[in-house]
C-alpha cells in the first residue's frame, strides 16, 4: 500500500500490483500512480475503539440555531470534504456546515467554498460531484483521518462498503446537542453495521436504468459506477446522498472512495448509481493543490 501526497496532503493512495476487477468480472494489474512514496501513518493510524470510518462527515444546511442534517460525504485532506453535488446544493440553499469526528471528539467547520465539476448541470445526474473546501484545517492528531481515492478505473477486488449517519435526539439546536452515530441505513435491517455492496456489470446497470430525465444518456460507464447490496434486498434504504462507496485492501490501509452515491432508489435490489471517482482525480487535485 502506497500513498501520494498533494502539498502535504494525503488524498490519493496507490497500492503494489494485486489483483482487481474490472466491469465487475476481469481481472487486472493496475499500475502504481506516478509520484507514490512510502505508506504514511497518517492516514492509516485508525483508532478502531472509536471510528471504524473516520473519514465521515455529515453536512448541514440553514442557519446556526436551525440546523438541518441532510447528507453525507467524505474527507479526502485537511481541509477537503468530497460529496455529491446534488448535495452541495439543495432546495435548503448550498452546504454551511460540515461535522467531523463522533459526538465526543466532534470537529465543526463552516463552508468556505464549493467546486462544482465544470461539466455539471442541475438538470443532470452526470458529474454529480462536488468538492467542499472546510474554513480551517481538520486535527488530524485524534480519531479523524482522511480516506484515500481510487485513481485507476479498474475497480478494486472485493465486497466495498457504504455508510451514512443517522441522528438521534435531534433538538433543532446547536452541534453539540446532536447525538450522531454511523449507520448504513436507516430503518433497515443490521442498522449498526456497514452493509456491503457489490458492483454491477455495466451492461446490467445499464439495463436496469434506461434513458431518462436526468440521465438522458443512460449510465456512462466512464463517469458512474453501479452497485447493489451484496444480498441483493437494499440498496441504500433512505440513504442520504453524497456518501461514499468504500472498500479496504487490507486491515491496515485506510478506506479508498472509489464512487459518491448519486442516483439512489432506496430499499430496493435495482442498482444505485455512484459517480466514479476515478474519472475526477485530476480536477480534485488541481483545486487542492490551489487551495
Amino acid at each position: 500500500m502506497r500513498m501520494n501526497y498533494v502539498w502535504f496532503t494525503p488524498i490519493v493512495c496507490c497500492r503494489r500490483k494485486r489483483g482487481v476487477i474490472e466491469e465487475a468480472t476481469i481481472k487486472s494489474e493496475v499500475k502504481q500512480s506516478p509520484g507514490c512514496i512510502g505508506y504514511n501513518n497518517l492516514a492509516s493510524s485508525i483508532d478502531r475503539d472509536t471510528l471504524e470510518f473516520p473519514h465521515m462527515a455529515i453536512l448541514g444546511y440553514g442557519i446556526k440555531d436551525s440546523i438541518e442534517w441532510r447528507c453525507t460525504g467524505a474527507l479526502i485532506s485537511e481541509k477537503h470534504v468530497l460529496t455529491s453535488a446534488t448535495c452541495a446544493n439543495t432546495e435548503l440553499g448550498q452546504i454551511q456546515y460540515v461535522n467531523l469526528g463522533e459526538p465526543k471528539s466532534v470537529q465543526t467547520f463552516m463552508v468556505k467554498t464549493i467546486h462544482f465539476h465544470p461539466e455539471r448541470s442541475i438538470y443532470s445526474y452526470y458529474h454529480d460531484i462536488a468538492l467542499i473546501e472546510l474554513d480551517g484545517n481538520v486535527n488530524l492528531n485524534g480519531p479523524i483521518k482522511p480516506a484515500c481515492l481510487q485513481t485507476q478505473k479498474s475497480l478494486p477486488e472485493g465486497h466495498p462498503k457504504v455508510s451514512n449517519w443517522k441522528l438521534f435526539n435531534y433538538t433543532n439546536k446547536w452541534l453539540d446537542t446532536i447525538e450522531m452515530i454511523y449507520v448504513p441505513f436507516e430503518d433497515c435491517k443490521d442498522a449498526h453495521k456497514p452493509i456491503e455492496m457489490i458492483y454491477v456489470p455495466f451492461e446490467d446497470c445499464k439495463d436496469a436504468h434506461k434513458p431518462q430525465a436526468y440521465l438522458e444518456g443512460g449510465v456512462r460507464d466512464d463517469w458512474q459506477i453501479c452497485a447493489v447490496g451484496k444480498n441483493r434486498g437494499a440498496d441504500t434504504c433512505k440513504s442520504q446522498s453524497g456518501a461514499p462507496l468504500q472498500i479496504k485492501l487490507n486491515d491496515q490501509s485506510p478506506y479508498i472512495i472509489v464512487g459518491v452515491a448519486s442516483f439512489l432508489r432506496g430499499c430496493i435490489s435495482e442498482p444505485g448509481i455512484y459517480t466514479r471517482v476515478s474519472y475526477y482525480v485530476s480536477w480534485i487535485q488541481n483545486i487542492t493543490r490551489q487551495n
